[in-house]
């Protein structure tokens, strides 16, 4: 039985590698709502280094972590290929989990996390952040509004690989879209040699396609691509996210809708709340403003913590702690709880709708290595909620 605090919610943290010190090392430090009460890691030397960060314990293993520092939530930030199998021994429901993506590599351990969740009642959030990204959700609210009428399609194009790229297209085109069948494709390539930013070095020469797209029941789809020089390639140098409503489009940061005749795009800037600070501008909060003919309405999104300076990929990874920490009924505090609300207002009913559908719902044509992504995809912003 974790020990609640009234005003902090107590976490644990499992895993000290890059990720836990670039992201929850700052964030857990940083907010007020949060207490790191432990920390567990492969490395011995690591796992102290991190917990002399966080100012708390470093443990030997996780029951151990569970058993003394009794954590309210549990991030688990293990090396990419071990999620999954690290997840499904914790949710036996005793904490909340946020999981970092993916929430598993293999199908039978995802549904097998989804299944011992509702079972036992645990909370499992998984960090997908691109979809949390303050633009992004600026855009996903401004949709939900109806300025841009029905989304007929959803498109991430560089956006992000796999589960990233898709969780954009899902986020935008509503996650309460039933999935009807999926389609993965995979296709490698000679391109001219160049530099590799990532791996340091000249004349990488071969590049790796994955495209994916999902057909939903009233007929919208969703996709992406990506190659495996998206992120350092000279080569590849455009990313953009774009969507297209019967009443308007988006790409990127550029919103239209028609204008009063219906001759012309309109524009709607966005407009931004930020702060200076140490010589960066943080942003606080987005807005954007519908035209009269089309009612006028301003649609908001603020920061789950305006008044702490953070990037944007940071507010996203804090998007999803406060996120994860609402849902636990009891635990943390109001303003956890007020914070989440006002970043993600009207997620939870959609969240628990979708988690219905899971990757059961999407048939697919061949058992491609892409295609298996894009099943892993469909819950990717769709962790099993109590």
């Amino acid at each position: 039985m974790s020990r609640v605090s009234s005003n902090r919610l107590r976490v644990g943290l499992v895993g000290c590698g890059q990720r836990a010190r670039d992201y929850y090392v700052p964030l857990l430090t940083t907010l007020a709502d949060f207490e790191p009460v432990g920390c567990v890691g492969r490395s011995t030397a690591r796992a102290a280094e991190v917990a002399h960060a966080l100012g708390c314990p470093s443990y030997a293993d996780v029951e151990a972590l569970l058993s003394r520092a009794h954590p309210d939530l549990v991030v688990v930030c293990v090396p990419y290929h071990a999620n999954g199998e690290v997840t499904l021994e914790l949710v036996d429901g005793r904490v909340a989990l946020l999981c970092e993506t993916p929430l598993a590599h293999r199908l039978e351990v995802g549904d097998a996390i989804v299944e011992r969740a509702r079972s036992s009642g645990s909370i499992v959030a998984v960090a997908e952040q691109f979809p949390r990204f303050p633009r992004v959700e600026l855009v996903r609210l401004a949709i939900e509004s109806g300025m841009f009428g029905r989304i007929l399609h959803t498109a991430s194009d560089f956006g992000g690989h796999g589960y990233h790229g898709m969780a954009l297209a899902r986020t935008l085109l509503g996650l309460d879209r039933v999935p009807l069948q999926a389609l993965g494709i995979q296709r490698s390539f000679d391109v001219a040699p160049h530099w590799s930013r990532i791996e340091g070095r000249s004349g990488r020469n071969r590049e790796r396609w994955d495209f994916g797209a999902i057909e939903f029941a009233d007929g919208s789809f969703a996709s992406f691509v990506f190659t495996d020089h998206g992120y350092d390639s000279p080569l590849r140098w455009h990313r953009q996210v774009r969507f297209f409503g019967s009443g308007g489009m988006g790409v990127d940061d550029r919103l239209t809708v028609l204008d009063p005749d219906a001759r012309e795009p309109h524009s709607l800037p966005i407009q931004w709340d930020t702060v200076e600070l140490r010589g960066h501008h943080w942003v606080r909060g987005l807005a954007v403003v519908a035209p009269p003919w089309l009612g006028g309405q301003r649609v908001e999104w603020r920061s789950p913590y305006p008044d702490v300076p953070l990037r944007d990929d940071q507010i996203a990874v804090a998007s999803a702690l406060a996120e994860v920490a609402s849902r636990s009924a009891g635990w943390g505090s109001r303003s956890i709880r007020r914070r989440s609300r006002v970043a993600r207002s009207g997620v939870h009913a959609r969240d628990r709708a979708f988690a219905r559908a899971w990757w059961r719902a999407v048939p697919l044509p061949s058992p491609t290595r892409t295609g298996a992504l894009l099943r892993r995809s469909v819950m990717a912003r769709s962790p099993a909620y109590r």
